[in-house]
Protein backbone atom coordinates (compact mmCIF):
# COMPACT_ATOMS: atom_id res chain seq x y z
CA UNK A 1 0.00 0.00 0.00
CA UNK A 2 1.31 3.59 -1.24
CA UNK A 3 1.75 4.80 2.70
CA UNK A 4 1.71 9.04 1.11
CA UNK A 5 -1.39 8.30 -0.41
CA UNK A 6 -2.87 6.63 2.84
CA UNK A 7 -1.68 9.24 4.93
CA UNK A 8 -2.88 11.82 2.95
CA UNK A 9 -6.38 10.21 2.41
CA UNK A 10 -6.30 10.09 6.62
CA UNK A 11 -5.18 13.58 7.23
CA UNK A 12 -7.80 14.96 5.40
CA UNK A 13 -10.14 13.10 6.82
CA UNK A 14 -12.93 14.43 9.75
CA UNK A 15 -12.31 12.58 13.17
CA UNK A 16 -15.86 11.37 12.72
CA UNK A 17 -15.84 10.32 9.31
CA UNK A 18 -17.33 6.79 8.80
CA UNK A 19 -16.38 3.92 5.89
CA UNK A 20 -19.33 3.48 3.76
CA UNK A 21 -18.57 -0.42 3.24
CA UNK A 22 -20.32 -2.58 0.21
CA UNK A 23 -22.17 -5.76 1.20
CA UNK A 24 -21.58 -8.35 -0.98
CA UNK A 25 -24.29 -10.82 -1.22
CA UNK A 26 -25.39 -13.71 -3.74
CA UNK A 27 -28.14 -13.18 -5.82
CA UNK A 28 -30.65 -16.48 -4.99
CA UNK A 29 -32.73 -16.12 -8.11
CA UNK A 30 -30.15 -16.14 -10.52
CA UNK A 31 -29.06 -20.32 -9.39
CA UNK A 32 -32.28 -21.07 -10.79
CA UNK A 33 -30.81 -20.52 -14.49
CA UNK A 34 -28.87 -23.45 -14.83
CA UNK A 35 -28.21 -26.28 -16.82
CA UNK A 36 -26.82 -30.16 -17.55
CA UNK A 37 -23.42 -29.72 -20.18
CA UNK A 38 -21.93 -33.06 -21.32
CA UNK A 39 -20.45 -31.33 -24.70
CA UNK A 40 -17.80 -28.86 -23.25
CA UNK A 41 -15.38 -31.48 -21.55
CA UNK A 42 -14.95 -34.73 -23.06
CA UNK A 43 -16.28 -37.50 -21.29
CA UNK A 44 -17.52 -34.80 -18.47
CA UNK A 45 -20.96 -33.62 -16.65
CA UNK A 46 -21.34 -30.25 -15.36
CA UNK A 47 -23.81 -28.63 -14.06
CA UNK A 48 -23.72 -24.26 -15.73
CA UNK A 49 -25.38 -22.25 -13.84
CA UNK A 50 -25.86 -17.96 -13.77
CA UNK A 51 -24.53 -15.76 -10.68
CA UNK A 52 -25.60 -12.36 -9.70
CA UNK A 53 -23.68 -10.93 -7.09
CA UNK A 54 -25.17 -7.48 -5.44
CA UNK A 55 -23.55 -4.94 -3.74
CA UNK A 56 -26.14 -3.67 -1.39
CA UNK A 57 -23.67 -1.40 1.20
CA UNK A 58 -23.98 1.96 1.75
CA UNK A 59 -20.65 2.19 -0.19
CA UNK A 60 -19.17 1.52 -3.37
CA UNK A 61 -17.18 -1.43 -4.23
CA UNK A 62 -14.11 0.00 -5.96
CA UNK A 63 -10.97 -2.10 -6.58
CA UNK A 64 -7.65 -0.50 -8.52
CA UNK A 65 -4.74 -2.12 -10.15
CA UNK A 66 -1.48 -1.62 -8.48
CA UNK A 67 1.60 -3.03 -9.24
CA UNK A 68 2.17 -5.89 -11.64
CA UNK A 69 3.79 -9.10 -10.67
CA UNK A 70 4.70 -11.27 -13.38
CA UNK A 71 1.07 -12.87 -15.27
CA UNK A 72 -1.24 -10.67 -12.08
CA UNK A 73 -1.91 -7.47 -10.72
CA UNK A 74 -1.96 -6.60 -7.26
CA UNK A 75 -4.99 -5.03 -6.30
CA UNK A 76 -6.48 -2.32 -3.70
CA UNK A 77 -9.72 -2.06 -2.25
CA UNK A 78 -10.54 1.89 -2.64
CA UNK A 79 -13.00 2.37 0.94
CA UNK A 80 -14.78 5.72 0.71
CA UNK A 81 -15.57 7.68 3.69
CA UNK A 82 -19.03 9.62 4.46
CA UNK A 83 -16.63 12.75 4.46
CA UNK A 84 -15.63 12.61 0.74
CA UNK A 85 -12.48 11.35 1.54
CA UNK A 86 -11.05 7.76 1.12
CA UNK A 87 -8.41 5.49 1.79
CA UNK A 88 -6.79 1.68 0.77
CA UNK A 89 -6.30 -2.00 0.79
CA UNK A 90 -4.95 -4.87 -0.37
CA UNK A 91 -7.73 -6.83 -1.84
CA UNK A 92 -6.24 -9.88 -3.82
CA UNK A 93 -5.04 -9.67 -7.63
CA UNK A 94 -6.12 -9.13 -11.08
CA UNK A 95 -5.03 -11.85 -13.58
CA UNK A 96 -5.25 -10.45 -17.82
CA UNK A 97 -7.82 -13.18 -19.30
CA UNK A 98 -7.14 -13.42 -23.48
CA UNK A 99 -10.47 -15.03 -24.18
CA UNK A 100 -12.31 -12.09 -22.99
CA UNK A 101 -9.61 -9.55 -23.70
CA UNK A 102 -9.52 -7.62 -20.13
CA UNK A 103 -8.83 -8.42 -16.88
CA UNK A 104 -10.88 -10.08 -13.99
CA UNK A 105 -10.55 -10.39 -10.30
CA UNK A 106 -9.04 -13.53 -9.46
CA UNK A 107 -11.24 -16.17 -7.31
CA UNK A 108 -14.61 -13.68 -7.07
CA UNK A 109 -16.87 -16.70 -6.79
CA UNK A 110 -16.81 -20.44 -5.65
CA UNK A 111 -19.72 -22.88 -6.73
CA UNK A 112 -20.55 -26.39 -4.81
CA UNK A 113 -23.38 -29.40 -5.31
CA UNK A 114 -23.86 -29.91 -1.69
CA UNK A 115 -25.68 -33.14 -0.06
CA UNK A 116 -29.17 -32.94 1.31
CA UNK A 117 -29.43 -34.01 4.95
CA UNK A 118 -32.38 -36.68 5.58
CA UNK A 119 -33.70 -34.04 7.73
CA UNK A 120 -33.48 -31.66 4.46
CA UNK A 121 -30.12 -29.54 5.49
CA UNK A 122 -27.21 -29.31 3.46
CA UNK A 123 -24.58 -31.29 3.98
CA UNK A 124 -20.76 -32.01 2.90
CA UNK A 125 -19.84 -30.49 -0.15
CA UNK A 126 -19.86 -33.57 -3.05
CA UNK A 127 -18.38 -31.62 -5.94
CA UNK A 128 -16.51 -27.96 -5.93
CA UNK A 129 -15.88 -25.49 -9.09
CA UNK A 130 -12.75 -23.18 -9.73
CA UNK A 131 -13.17 -20.15 -8.18
CA UNK A 132 -13.93 -18.43 -10.86
CA UNK A 133 -12.75 -14.58 -12.02
CA UNK A 134 -15.23 -11.87 -12.97
CA UNK A 135 -14.65 -8.44 -14.58
CA UNK A 136 -16.93 -6.29 -12.13
CA UNK A 137 -19.11 -3.96 -13.29
CA UNK A 138 -22.31 -2.21 -12.70
CA UNK A 139 -24.91 -4.77 -15.25
CA UNK A 140 -28.45 -4.79 -13.52
CA UNK A 141 -30.26 -3.17 -11.27
CA UNK A 142 -30.69 -4.89 -7.58
CA UNK A 143 -32.30 -2.66 -4.92
CA UNK A 144 -34.02 1.47 -5.96
CA UNK A 145 -34.70 1.71 -2.05
CA UNK A 146 -30.77 1.24 -1.25
CA UNK A 147 -30.24 4.61 0.00
CA UNK A 148 -26.99 5.34 -1.87
CA UNK A 149 -28.68 3.90 -5.11
CA UNK A 150 -28.33 5.84 -8.53
CA UNK A 151 -29.62 5.15 -11.54
CA UNK A 152 -26.57 6.51 -13.19
CA UNK A 153 -24.14 3.47 -12.49
CA UNK A 154 -20.33 4.43 -11.44
CA UNK A 155 -18.92 1.19 -12.94
CA UNK A 156 -20.65 0.89 -16.78
CA UNK A 157 -17.22 -0.91 -17.98
CA UNK A 158 -15.08 -3.62 -18.15
CA UNK A 159 -12.07 -0.95 -17.08
CA UNK A 160 -8.38 -1.75 -17.82
CA UNK A 161 -7.32 -0.73 -14.31
CA UNK A 162 -10.49 -0.10 -11.82
CA UNK A 163 -13.93 -2.44 -11.14
CA UNK A 164 -16.36 -2.12 -9.39
CA UNK A 165 -20.19 -2.24 -7.89
CA UNK A 166 -22.03 1.04 -7.13
CA UNK A 167 -24.63 0.53 -4.14
CA UNK A 168 -28.09 -1.21 -5.34
CA UNK A 169 -26.54 -2.91 -8.94
CA UNK A 170 -25.42 -6.22 -9.54
CA UNK A 171 -23.00 -7.92 -11.80
CA UNK A 172 -24.36 -11.15 -13.38
CA UNK A 173 -22.63 -13.65 -15.08
CA UNK A 174 -24.69 -15.61 -17.74
CA UNK A 175 -24.50 -20.10 -17.12
CA UNK A 176 -22.88 -20.02 -20.95
CA UNK A 177 -19.42 -18.32 -19.95
CA UNK A 178 -16.41 -19.98 -19.02
CA UNK A 179 -16.16 -21.68 -15.65
CA UNK A 180 -19.47 -21.04 -14.45
CA UNK A 181 -20.37 -24.70 -13.91
CA UNK A 182 -19.43 -27.65 -10.98
CA UNK A 183 -17.68 -30.91 -12.42
CA UNK A 184 -21.13 -33.48 -11.11
CA UNK A 185 -19.48 -36.03 -13.40
CA UNK A 186 -19.64 -39.97 -11.68
CA UNK A 187 -22.08 -38.35 -8.44
CA UNK A 188 -25.95 -40.48 -8.42
CA UNK A 189 -29.25 -38.58 -9.77
CA UNK A 190 -30.90 -37.45 -6.53
CA UNK A 191 -31.62 -34.27 -4.86
CA UNK A 192 -29.22 -31.63 -3.64
CA UNK A 193 -28.06 -28.20 -2.87
CA UNK A 194 -26.64 -26.06 -5.35
CA UNK A 195 -24.63 -23.37 -3.70
CA UNK A 196 -22.55 -19.61 -4.86
CA UNK A 197 -19.93 -18.46 -2.53
CA UNK A 198 -18.84 -14.41 -3.53
CA UNK A 199 -15.50 -13.61 -2.12
CA UNK A 200 -14.84 -16.86 -0.70
CA UNK A 201 -10.90 -16.04 0.19
CA UNK A 202 -12.72 -13.46 2.37
CA UNK A 203 -10.14 -10.36 0.06
CA UNK A 204 -13.06 -7.83 0.38
CA UNK A 205 -13.52 -5.40 3.38
CA UNK A 206 -17.85 -5.42 3.83
CA UNK A 207 -20.56 -4.52 5.93
CA UNK A 208 -21.83 -7.93 6.58
CA UNK A 209 -19.30 -11.45 5.66
CA UNK A 210 -22.57 -13.82 7.24
CA UNK A 211 -24.58 -13.05 4.00
CA UNK A 212 -21.94 -14.40 1.22
CA UNK A 213 -23.36 -17.53 0.52
CA UNK A 214 -26.82 -18.34 -1.36
CA UNK A 215 -28.40 -21.66 -1.78
CA UNK A 216 -31.16 -23.30 -3.64
CA UNK A 217 -32.94 -27.06 -3.79
CA UNK A 218 -31.53 -28.75 -7.11
CA UNK A 219 -32.12 -32.56 -8.39
CA UNK A 220 -29.35 -33.88 -10.71
CA UNK A 221 -30.76 -36.49 -13.25
CA UNK A 222 -33.80 -36.48 -15.92
CA UNK A 223 -36.76 -34.47 -15.14
CA UNK A 224 -39.64 -37.10 -13.59
CA UNK A 225 -41.04 -39.62 -15.52
CA UNK A 226 -43.07 -39.06 -17.75
CA UNK A 227 -46.62 -40.84 -17.34
CA UNK A 228 -50.38 -39.56 -18.72
CA UNK A 229 -52.43 -36.78 -17.59
CA UNK A 230 -55.88 -37.54 -16.49
CA UNK A 231 -57.41 -35.76 -19.70
CA UNK A 232 -56.17 -38.62 -22.20
CA UNK A 233 -57.15 -39.60 -24.73
CA UNK A 234 -57.04 -36.21 -26.00
CA UNK A 235 -54.84 -36.62 -29.51
CA UNK A 236 -57.13 -35.55 -31.99
CA UNK A 237 -60.27 -33.25 -32.83
CA UNK A 238 -62.17 -36.39 -33.17
CA UNK A 239 -61.70 -37.66 -29.75
CA UNK A 240 -62.27 -34.59 -28.00
CA UNK A 241 -65.42 -34.12 -29.63
CA UNK A 242 -66.94 -37.89 -28.51
CA UNK A 243 -65.79 -36.95 -24.96
CA UNK A 244 -68.52 -35.77 -22.57
CA UNK A 245 -69.03 -32.09 -22.52
CA UNK A 246 -67.48 -30.83 -18.95
CA UNK A 247 -67.49 -34.83 -18.00
CA UNK A 248 -64.76 -35.81 -15.55
CA UNK A 249 -61.48 -35.09 -17.05
CA UNK A 250 -62.85 -34.44 -20.54
CA UNK A 251 -61.00 -32.31 -22.22
CA UNK A 252 -64.77 -31.28 -23.84
CA UNK A 253 -64.31 -28.53 -21.14
CA UNK A 254 -67.85 -26.90 -22.25
CA UNK A 255 -68.75 -23.28 -21.59
CA UNK A 256 -65.08 -21.48 -19.66
CA UNK A 257 -66.63 -18.03 -18.16
CA UNK A 258 -63.73 -17.64 -15.54
CA UNK A 259 -59.83 -18.24 -15.37
CA UNK A 260 -59.01 -22.18 -15.98
CA UNK A 261 -55.42 -23.75 -15.45
CA UNK A 262 -54.94 -27.41 -16.12
CA UNK A 263 -51.61 -29.71 -15.61
CA UNK A 264 -50.73 -31.56 -17.92
CA UNK A 265 -47.69 -33.48 -19.89
CA UNK A 266 -47.09 -33.53 -23.29
CA UNK A 267 -45.76 -37.55 -24.64
CA UNK A 268 -43.49 -37.16 -28.01
CA UNK A 269 -45.66 -38.06 -30.50
CA UNK A 270 -48.91 -37.09 -29.24
CA UNK A 271 -51.13 -33.86 -29.33
CA UNK A 272 -53.37 -32.67 -26.62
CA UNK A 273 -56.24 -31.31 -27.87
CA UNK A 274 -59.34 -29.37 -25.88
CA UNK A 275 -62.52 -27.93 -26.75
CA UNK A 276 -64.32 -24.97 -24.78
CA UNK A 277 -66.97 -22.48 -25.45
CA UNK A 278 -67.25 -18.85 -24.61
CA UNK A 279 -70.26 -17.59 -23.57
CA UNK A 280 -69.34 -13.84 -24.38
CA UNK A 281 -67.07 -12.22 -27.14
CA UNK A 282 -63.64 -12.48 -26.15
CA UNK A 283 -62.30 -8.75 -24.20
CA UNK A 284 -58.96 -6.94 -25.21
CA UNK A 285 -57.21 -9.10 -21.88
CA UNK A 286 -58.62 -12.78 -23.09
CA UNK A 287 -56.31 -15.18 -24.17
CA UNK A 288 -55.17 -18.69 -24.27
CA UNK A 289 -51.98 -19.87 -23.41
CA UNK A 290 -49.16 -22.50 -22.15
CA UNK A 291 -46.76 -22.12 -19.89
CA UNK A 292 -43.66 -25.47 -18.55
CA UNK A 293 -41.09 -25.03 -15.56
CA UNK A 294 -38.97 -27.81 -17.54
CA UNK A 295 -36.75 -26.54 -20.43
CA UNK A 296 -37.18 -30.05 -21.82
CA UNK A 297 -39.03 -30.47 -25.46
CA UNK A 298 -40.37 -27.52 -27.71
CA UNK A 299 -44.57 -27.15 -27.06
CA UNK A 300 -46.21 -25.10 -29.55
CA UNK A 301 -50.09 -23.84 -29.66
CA UNK A 302 -52.64 -23.21 -31.94
CA UNK A 303 -56.26 -21.70 -32.00
CA UNK A 304 -58.93 -23.10 -34.15
CA UNK A 305 -62.65 -22.06 -34.60
CA UNK A 306 -65.82 -24.31 -34.23
CA UNK A 307 -65.16 -25.66 -37.98
CA UNK A 308 -61.64 -26.48 -37.21
CA UNK A 309 -60.25 -23.65 -39.30
CA UNK A 310 -56.56 -22.92 -37.69
CA UNK A 311 -57.03 -18.99 -36.49
CA UNK A 312 -54.47 -18.49 -34.30
CA UNK A 313 -50.65 -19.50 -32.92
CA UNK A 314 -48.12 -18.93 -30.81
CA UNK A 315 -45.21 -20.98 -31.98
CA UNK A 316 -41.55 -19.37 -30.29
CA UNK A 317 -38.86 -21.35 -29.38
CA UNK A 318 -40.26 -21.67 -25.62
CA UNK A 319 -42.67 -23.34 -23.78
CA UNK A 320 -44.26 -20.15 -23.03
CA UNK A 321 -47.45 -19.45 -25.78
CA UNK A 322 -49.88 -17.30 -25.88
CA UNK A 323 -52.96 -16.69 -28.41
CA UNK A 324 -55.21 -13.58 -27.31
CA UNK A 325 -59.26 -14.39 -28.03
CA UNK A 326 -59.74 -10.48 -28.25
CA UNK A 327 -62.61 -9.93 -30.78
CA UNK A 328 -63.35 -13.69 -30.87
CA UNK A 329 -66.82 -13.84 -30.79
CA UNK A 330 -69.06 -15.88 -28.40
CA UNK A 331 -68.83 -19.92 -29.64
CA UNK A 332 -66.72 -23.29 -29.47
CA UNK A 333 -63.45 -23.23 -30.06
CA UNK A 334 -60.60 -25.79 -30.29
CA UNK A 335 -56.69 -25.43 -29.10
CA UNK A 336 -53.94 -27.79 -30.21
CA UNK A 337 -51.32 -27.98 -28.15
CA UNK A 338 -48.24 -30.28 -30.16
CA UNK A 339 -44.81 -30.97 -29.30
CA UNK A 340 -42.31 -29.23 -32.12
CA UNK A 341 -40.22 -31.42 -30.55
CA UNK A 342 -39.18 -33.86 -27.47
CA UNK A 343 -41.18 -34.44 -24.39
CA UNK A 344 -41.99 -31.91 -21.77
CA UNK A 345 -42.86 -33.45 -18.01
CA UNK A 346 -45.27 -30.67 -16.92
CA UNK A 347 -47.05 -27.66 -18.63
CA UNK A 348 -49.99 -25.53 -17.67
CA UNK A 349 -53.19 -24.58 -20.37
CA UNK A 350 -54.81 -21.47 -19.10
CA UNK A 351 -57.89 -20.51 -20.61
CA UNK A 352 -58.62 -16.82 -19.73
CA UNK A 353 -61.97 -15.56 -20.92
CA UNK A 354 -62.38 -12.05 -19.09
CA UNK A 355 -60.59 -9.58 -16.81
CA UNK A 356 -56.99 -8.86 -17.32
CA UNK A 357 -55.82 -6.63 -19.83
CA UNK A 358 -52.26 -6.41 -21.31
CA UNK A 359 -49.61 -3.99 -20.16
CA UNK A 360 -47.48 -2.05 -22.69
CA UNK A 361 -43.67 -1.57 -22.95
CA UNK A 362 -41.77 1.12 -24.61
CA UNK A 363 -37.54 0.91 -25.38
CA UNK A 364 -36.42 4.56 -24.46
CA UNK A 365 -32.78 3.34 -25.22
CA UNK A 366 -31.08 2.86 -27.27
CA UNK A 367 -32.69 4.26 -30.21
CA UNK A 368 -29.86 4.43 -32.84
CA UNK A 369 -27.47 2.15 -34.30
CA UNK A 370 -24.36 1.90 -31.36
CA UNK A 371 -21.34 0.50 -32.06
CA UNK A 372 -20.00 -1.35 -28.78
CA UNK A 373 -16.76 -3.09 -27.62
CA UNK A 374 -17.06 -6.79 -26.87
CA UNK A 375 -15.42 -7.66 -23.35
CA UNK A 376 -14.57 -3.85 -23.10
CA UNK A 377 -17.59 -2.09 -22.73
CA UNK A 378 -21.11 -2.90 -22.10
CA UNK A 379 -24.57 -0.97 -23.18
CA UNK A 380 -27.98 0.19 -21.63
CA UNK A 381 -31.60 -1.02 -22.38
CA UNK A 382 -33.74 1.04 -21.16
CA UNK A 383 -37.18 1.06 -21.05
CA UNK A 384 -41.28 2.75 -19.52
CA UNK A 385 -44.20 0.29 -19.52
CA UNK A 386 -47.50 0.05 -18.28
CA UNK A 387 -50.52 -1.73 -17.50
CA UNK A 388 -54.05 -0.63 -17.32
CA UNK A 389 -54.75 -2.68 -13.87
CA UNK A 390 -51.55 -1.46 -12.30
CA UNK A 391 -50.25 -5.21 -12.07
CA UNK A 392 -46.80 -6.08 -11.13
CA UNK A 393 -44.95 -6.83 -14.14
CA UNK A 394 -41.59 -8.55 -14.91
CA UNK A 395 -39.02 -8.20 -18.14
CA UNK A 396 -36.93 -10.86 -19.81
CA UNK A 397 -34.54 -9.33 -22.84
CA UNK A 398 -34.02 -11.05 -26.43
CA UNK A 399 -31.89 -10.98 -29.20
CA UNK A 400 -31.87 -11.99 -32.59
CA UNK A 401 -29.66 -11.37 -35.57
CA UNK A 402 -33.05 -9.99 -36.97
CA UNK A 403 -35.87 -7.67 -35.85
CA UNK A 404 -38.14 -11.12 -36.48
CA UNK A 405 -39.60 -12.50 -32.38
CA UNK A 406 -39.47 -16.22 -33.73
CA UNK A 407 -37.88 -20.23 -32.32
CA UNK A 408 -34.28 -18.42 -33.80
CA UNK A 409 -34.56 -15.50 -31.42
CA UNK A 410 -32.33 -16.73 -27.80
CA UNK A 411 -33.31 -15.36 -24.49
CA UNK A 412 -30.56 -13.65 -22.47
CA UNK A 413 -29.14 -15.64 -19.76
CA UNK A 414 -29.46 -13.16 -16.52
CA UNK A 415 -31.90 -10.98 -18.23
CA UNK A 416 -34.66 -13.16 -17.65
CA UNK A 417 -36.81 -12.16 -14.84
CA UNK A 418 -36.03 -8.15 -14.26
CA UNK A 419 -38.86 -6.02 -12.59
CA UNK A 420 -40.04 -3.84 -14.81
CA UNK A 421 -39.74 -1.29 -12.77
CA UNK A 422 -35.99 -1.00 -12.78
CA UNK A 423 -37.10 1.06 -15.93
CA UNK A 424 -32.37 0.48 -17.38
CA UNK A 425 -30.00 -2.55 -17.08
CA UNK A 426 -26.66 -2.80 -18.58
CA UNK A 427 -25.82 -5.51 -21.05
CA UNK A 428 -22.37 -7.51 -20.72
CA UNK A 429 -21.15 -8.55 -24.35
CA UNK A 430 -18.44 -10.86 -22.71
CA UNK A 431 -20.03 -13.53 -24.72
CA UNK A 432 -21.83 -11.49 -27.92
CA UNK A 433 -20.52 -12.89 -31.12
CA UNK A 434 -19.58 -9.99 -33.32
CA UNK A 435 -21.86 -8.34 -35.60
CA UNK A 436 -25.45 -6.62 -35.72
CA UNK A 437 -27.80 -7.86 -32.87
CA UNK A 438 -31.59 -6.73 -32.36
CA UNK A 439 -32.77 -6.61 -28.57
CA UNK A 440 -36.34 -7.46 -27.68
CA UNK A 441 -38.29 -6.53 -24.53
CA UNK A 442 -40.81 -8.37 -23.63
CA UNK A 443 -42.93 -7.20 -20.29
CA UNK A 444 -45.46 -9.83 -19.04
CA UNK A 445 -48.20 -9.24 -16.12
CA UNK A 446 -48.20 -13.24 -15.25
CA UNK A 447 -51.02 -13.45 -17.68
CA UNK A 448 -50.53 -11.28 -20.88
CA UNK A 449 -47.12 -9.86 -22.66
CA UNK A 450 -46.11 -7.49 -24.67
CA UNK A 451 -43.00 -6.98 -26.94
CA UNK A 452 -40.95 -4.49 -28.52
CA UNK A 453 -37.69 -4.54 -30.36
CA UNK A 454 -34.68 -2.26 -31.02
CA UNK A 455 -35.29 0.29 -33.67
CA UNK A 456 -31.70 0.06 -34.79
CA UNK A 457 -28.90 -2.96 -34.39
CA UNK A 458 -26.62 -2.81 -31.73
CA UNK A 459 -23.00 -3.59 -33.25
CA UNK A 460 -20.89 -5.28 -31.17
CA UNK A 461 -17.19 -5.25 -32.83
CA UNK A 462 -13.91 -6.25 -31.60
CA UNK A 463 -10.85 -4.11 -32.52
CA UNK A 464 -9.25 -4.72 -36.00
CA UNK A 465 -11.98 -7.06 -36.77
CA UNK A 466 -13.55 -5.18 -39.90
CA UNK A 467 -15.36 -8.24 -41.60
CA UNK A 468 -16.99 -9.25 -37.82
CA UNK A 469 -15.54 -13.06 -38.03
CA UNK A 470 -14.40 -12.81 -34.33
CA UNK A 471 -10.59 -12.97 -35.53
CA UNK A 472 -8.16 -10.02 -36.78
CA UNK A 473 -6.41 -11.00 -40.06
CA UNK A 474 -4.50 -9.43 -42.86
CA UNK A 475 -7.62 -9.31 -44.77
CA UNK A 476 -9.28 -7.23 -42.29
CA UNK A 477 -6.00 -4.62 -42.10
CA UNK A 478 -6.73 -4.71 -46.59
CA UNK A 479 -10.48 -3.96 -46.29
CA UNK A 480 -10.04 -1.34 -43.42
CA UNK A 481 -6.56 0.27 -45.04
CA UNK A 482 -6.05 -0.69 -48.31
CA UNK A 483 -7.10 0.75 -51.89
CA UNK A 484 -7.51 4.92 -50.96
CA UNK A 485 -4.07 6.04 -50.04
CA UNK A 486 -3.41 6.69 -46.41
CA UNK A 487 -4.26 10.16 -46.20
CA UNK A 488 -7.98 9.67 -47.76
CA UNK A 489 -8.50 6.78 -45.17
CA UNK A 490 -7.68 8.70 -42.24
CA UNK A 491 -10.18 11.79 -43.69
CA UNK A 492 -12.99 8.96 -44.38
CA UNK A 493 -14.38 8.87 -40.76
CA UNK A 494 -17.11 6.79 -40.33
CA UNK A 495 -18.70 5.51 -37.17
CA UNK A 496 -17.42 2.02 -37.98
CA UNK A 497 -14.44 3.20 -38.65
CA UNK A 498 -13.56 5.29 -35.41
CA UNK A 499 -14.74 2.26 -33.52
CA UNK A 500 -13.02 -0.33 -35.09
CA UNK A 501 -9.56 1.24 -36.16
CA UNK A 502 -9.00 3.69 -33.22
CA UNK A 503 -6.77 1.32 -31.15
CA UNK A 504 -5.34 4.18 -28.78
CA UNK A 505 -9.14 5.29 -27.82
CA UNK A 506 -8.40 8.71 -28.30
CA UNK A 507 -11.08 10.00 -30.78
CA UNK A 508 -9.43 9.57 -33.87
CA UNK A 509 -8.08 7.41 -36.76
CA UNK A 510 -4.74 7.97 -37.48
CA UNK A 511 -1.16 6.31 -38.54
CA UNK A 512 -0.68 4.72 -34.62
CA UNK A 513 -3.59 3.13 -35.17
CA UNK A 514 -2.70 1.65 -38.14
CA UNK A 515 0.49 0.41 -36.40
CA UNK A 516 -0.95 -0.72 -33.56
CA UNK A 517 -3.49 -2.77 -35.52
CA UNK A 518 -0.58 -4.42 -37.56
CA UNK A 519 1.13 -5.10 -34.27
CA UNK A 520 -2.25 -6.99 -33.63
CA UNK A 521 -2.06 -8.84 -36.75
CA UNK A 522 1.65 -10.36 -35.90
CA UNK A 523 1.01 -10.77 -32.57
CA UNK A 524 -1.82 -13.42 -33.43
CA UNK A 525 0.19 -14.74 -35.77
Amino acid sequence: MNALLLSLAITTSSPMAVDLLPDLSVWRDKLFDNAIDTTTLAGRTLVRLSTGTPNDGLGRLELRGGAIVGTQQNVNQRVFRDDGTWWERPAGTFTYHPQHNHIHFDGWCRYRLRAKNTDGTPGAVLAQGQKTSFCILDLTIFNTSNPNYSSNPFYGGCGATTQGLTPGWADVYGKSLTDQWVDVTGIADGDYFLEAEVDPDNWILEADETNNIERIPYHLGAPPPLTADAYEENDTKAVVDGRPEAGLNSPNLGIVNGLRNINLTMQAADDDWFKFRLNAAGGAGDYVGITSTFSTGDIDLRLYNSAGTQIGASESGTNTEQITLSGRPAGTYYCRIWPYSGTNSGYTFTIKPSGNLPPTVTMTQPLIPIYVERSYATFPIGWTTTDPEGDPRRIAIWRDRDNVFDKTTELISGYDNLPATDLLVNMNTAEMAPGNWFYFLRVSDGGLAATTVTRRPVIIYIKGDWNFDGHVHQDDYDAAWGGRGRAGMIRLMTQKRLAILDYDRDGDVDNIDEMLMLDDIEHHH
